[in-house]
This record gives structure tokens, C-alpha cells and sequence, in this order.
């Protein structure tokens, strides 16, 4: 009720963490079907004068209550409201901009890394498929160790050597790498293709995209 209206404003004083402004008063005028509606809008501006949470004031009013006979007082809490200053702001903004481009750029390098990686990995897996001879089992591991990012030119046995220092390799791998290693000098002639199936399946393991890729 309009008669509210002034002993509600008086309510509203300045404080030590809070400096609080005269109303703005803004009046607005509907139409509808039962007549017209007035309406007035008040803003009551206030400025933190302190950092941090600050208590903002409570409201009261009384009013007789026909009912019961009484006077009734209501309360209502304008809460809390957390003050920070502009400086502090432009610094989160910046830093949080700052660790946004650094994390962006990072998995930029790492989704172009794993890319260049499966590109080696699809080589060498096209390598396994169709490998008749050491030699082409040996451009195989090349490749692998290319998706690794490890040097080219590894021998068979640096190259389980690391494989096995970083991901613990299948227990029949070095054996199969040693069939390898003497099929390439000429001290074997045993079969591959249990190689073939390690290296199937360390193709799949470190790049399962492969999976749905030909």
C-alpha cells in the first residue's frame, strides 16, 4: 500500500560498508480490460564502500491485521551481497583468459600430436596386414616407433626395450621380436604371424580409432 512506501525507503540508510542513494522513482501506466493500472517502480541505488560479503539492510512493517486484532510485524531480509573490487575483476578476467589460451593450445597440440600419431599408426598397421618378409615387419616397427615420436632408426631389440619401459609389453613379444631379429640375418625361418598378431593388437590398444578406420 502506498502508505508503506515512504516508511519502507526511511529503512533503507547508509552504513559503514554501504552507501545507499535516494530512490529512483519511475511511474508506468497499463491499460487492460477493467480499467487502468498504475504502477510505480522504485530503484534504490547503493555503493559497497568495503570489500567482501556485505550485509544489506532488513526491511520491517506493521500493519493491523483485522483478524486477529493484532499488530503484525513482517521482515524481510535483503540478503547479502559480495563485493569485489574492479581491479580484482580485470585480473580474474585476464587470468582466466590467460589459462583458457594455454589450455585451448594445449590439446590443440595434443589432438594434432595424436593425429600425426594414428597417421603412423594406420602406415604401420597397413604394413602388419600385408607383411610377407622381416624386412617389411622391420618398416612396421618404423613406423610405430614414428607414432611414439621415438627415433626412426631403432634396433629391434632398443625398440622392445622401450615399448616395454612404457607400456609393459605382452609377455610373448620379445620372444617374437627375437624370431624377427634373426629372420632379418638369416638365423630363422619361423612364421610371423603371431608377430603379426602382437603388433595388430598394439596398433588397436594405442589408437582404437583405428577400429573404425580401413
Amino acid at each position: 500500500p502506498d502508505q508503506y512506501t515512504s516508511y519502507l525507503l526511511d529503512q533503507l540508510k547508509s552504513t559503514d560498508s554501504v552507501s545507499i542513494y535516494p530512490a529512483q522513482i519511475q511511474t508506468e501506466l497499463s491499460l487492460n480490460e477493467t480499467g487502468s493500472t498504475n504502477t510505480i517502480n522504485y530503484q534504490v541505488p547503493f555503493v559497497p564502500a568495503d570489500t567482501g560479503f556485505l550485509k544489506l539492510p532488513t526491511l520491517r512493517v506493521q500493519y493491523f491485521d483485522p483478524e486477529s486484532g493484532k499488530i503484525v510485524t513482517r521482515q524481510h531480509s535483503l540478503g547479502r551481497v559480495l563485493a569485489i573490487p574492479i581491479w580484482l575483476i580485470w585480473f580474474s578476467i585476464v587470468l582466466l583468459i590467460s589459462i583458457g589460451t594455454l589450455l585451448m593450445r594445449r590439446l590443440y597440440n595434443q589432438a594434432r600430436n595424436y593425429w600425426a600419431s594414428m597417421g603412423y599408426y594406420r602406415a604401420a598397421l597397413l604394413k602388419i596386414n600385408e607383411a610377407s618378409s622381416a624386412q617389411e615387419f622391420r618398416l612396421a616397427l618404423t613406423e610405430i616407433a614414428c607414432g611414439e615420436f621415438w627415433q626412426p632408426n631403432l634396433t629391434v631389440e632398443t625398440w622392445y626395450e622401450l615399448w616395454q619401459r612404457r607400456y609393459r609389453a605382452n609377455p610373448g613379444l620379445h620372444k617374437c621380436l627375437n624370431v624377427l631379429q634373426g629372420s632379418l640375418y638369416g638365423r630363422s625361418k619361423e612364421s610371423l604371424d603371431e608377430l603379426r598378431q602382437l603388433l595388430r593388437q598394439i596398433c588397436h590398444q594405442r589408437m582404437p580409432l583405428l577400429r573404425f578406420t580401413r
